[in-house]
C-alpha cells in the first residue's frame, strides 16, 4: 500500500465521517426545532405593552382568586380584591428590596 492509498483512504473516511456528522446535526436541528414549537405552543407570549400586562396580571388575579373561591368559599369580587392587594404589595417589596439596590448610584 502506498502512501497515496492511504492519503486517499484517510480522505475518503474523513469524509463519510463528515457527512454522517452532517446528517447527526440536521436531525438534531429538526428535533430542536418541533421541540421549540412544541413549547412555544404552550407557553404564552409575554406582554407586550402596559395594558398587555395589566390584562395579563388581572386575569391571573381572577384565576387566584376563583381557585380560593372554589377551594374555600367567599364572594369573587372580595377574593380579587385581595389577591390584588397582596400580589402588589409583594411585588412592591420585591421592588424596594431586590431591584432598586441593584441600580442604586447607576447614572
Amino acid at each position: 500500500m502506498s502512501d497515496y492509498d492511504y492519503d486517499e483512504g484517510y480522505r475518503a473516511g474523513m469524509q463519510k465521517m463528515r457527512e454522517v456528522g452532517q446528517r447527526r446535526v440536521e436531525e438534531l436541528e429538526a428535533k430542536l426545532a418541533k421541540a421549540e414549537e412544541a413549547i412555544g405552543k404552550r407557553m404564552p407570549s409575554l406582554p407586550l405593552n402596559q395594558e398587555q400586562l395589566e390584562n395579563f396580571i388581572l386575569h391571573h388575579v381572577h384565576l387566584w382568586a376563583q381557585e380560593f373561591v372554589k377551594a374555600t368559599g367567599g364572594d369573587l369580587s372580595e377574593v380579587m380584591d385581595a389577591e390584588f392587594e397582596d400580589f402588589y404589595v409583594r411585588l412592591a417589596d420585591k421592588l424596594r428590596k431586590e431591584v432598586l439596590p441593584k441600580f442604586e448610584g447607576a447614572a
